[in-house]
């Protein structure tokens, strides 16, 4: 029946997506409390130490890592899911394929690269709706220096990336590929002008890149029951509503290169602060409902790696190291540096 009522309500919020993987959104509502558990029900598979000589060995300490993870202590297990967007079965049988047709074939070591920019700050004084929350000149300096830094960034990866080439064809350049980078936007204004100042930026830099428009799936939204939690009943009806579209967002950026990609491939999303904190966790596999307690401020970046193996490593977390200190902030507020 459980299982059932999962796939019903994926196929619902997402239009068909497949019922497997980790579905996290809505499946915490009427979740039981943990039992509580007594010390003495605990076994870490460990002799009982003689005096000071409770120093686990290599093998117990690997026996046990299973049971040491993330907040479930020794209660629950958890491990990691790699077929978390259901591509590693087709990329196998993929591979499988090629080799049977290329000898020698070697899987090309490329990666997804996702960069979350959260929008600049913007003015909250003049008016209740989307289309008034213009960016303060602050926020477009915040959009433009997040601009700078993604393109610092990219035009060194694509000298490496060119030295490789030169390097493994005798000084050849011919061939070489630096891939284009695809720019998404929220809807919301403060969004899109944030990523209007990135483009800008892109364009005086002289990056090729494709504008993919604005995607009203990554709006800001109540993205998930969270701990600490709210009894507010409207923000329970928002979640209703919104933790499915965060959730059907997350599956349509979020997913592994197919395995014969020969090039990576870079994603510059500029949204919001709850979406990037939604994803980023469920990127990682951890606890979604932990969102609120992470804090990405005005114009930060935040970039995650996927790798064709369906691994995931965040590489910056609300980066503002390129902002002085007097710019950064979190909405109208200043950073308080005490």
């Amino acid at each position: 029946m459980f299982k059932d009522a999962i796939k019903s309500l994926t196929l619902a919020a997402v239009g068909g997506a497949s019922a497997g993987g980790s579905i996290y959104f809505l499946t915490n509502q009427n979740k039981p409390t943990t039992p509580e558990i007594k010390p003495e029900q605990i076994v870490l598979n460990i002799e009982t130490p003689d005096k000071a000589s409770f120093i686990p060995k290599p093998e117990e300490l690997y026996n046990r890592r299973d049971t040491m993870n993330s907040w479930t202590h020794l209660v629950q297990t958890s491990k990691w899911d790699d077929n978390w967007d259901n591509m590693k079965f087709y990329n196998e049988k993929k591979k499988e394929k090629l080799k049977s047709e290329v000898e020698d074939y070697k899987v090309p070591n490329t990666s997804k690269q996702i960069f979350l920019v959260r929008h600049g700050q913007y003015d909250h004084s003049a008016g209740d709706t989307d289309d008034k929350h213009l960016l303060t000149a602050l926020g477009h300096t915040q959009g433009r220096k997040a601009g700078l830094r993604l393109a610092e960034y990219f035009l060194e990866l694509k000298c490496q990336m060119e030295r490789k080439h030169r390097d493994k064809n005798d000084g050849n350049i011919d061939g070489f590929v630096f891939p284009k980078i695809k720019l998404v936007h929220s809807t919301m204004i403060r969004a899109k002008e944030t990523h209007d100042e990135i483009v800008k930026v892109f364009e005086e830099k002289g990056l090729e890149f494709e504008l993919k428009g604005g995607d009203d799936m990554i709006r800001e939204a109540d993205v998930y029951p969270r701990t600490p939690g709210s009894s507010d009943p409207k923000e329970r009806a928002n979640l209703w509503r919104d933790s499915a579209v965060s959730e059907a967002a997350f599956r349509k950026y979020f997913n592994r290169q197919e395995i014969d990609e020969e090039h990576d491939s870079f994603e510059v999303i500029v949204c919001h602060g709850n979406i990037i904190r939604y994803m980023m966790l469920r990127a990682l596999q951890f606890p979604p409902e932990g969102w609120l307690r992470f804090c990405p401020y005005n114009g930060s970046i935040t970039f995650l790696n996927v790798r064709k193996s369906g691994s995931v490593s965040m590489r910056w977390f609300g980066d503002v190291g390129f902002l002085n200190a007097d710019e950064i902030t979190f909405n109208v507020r200043k950073y308080q540096l005490a």
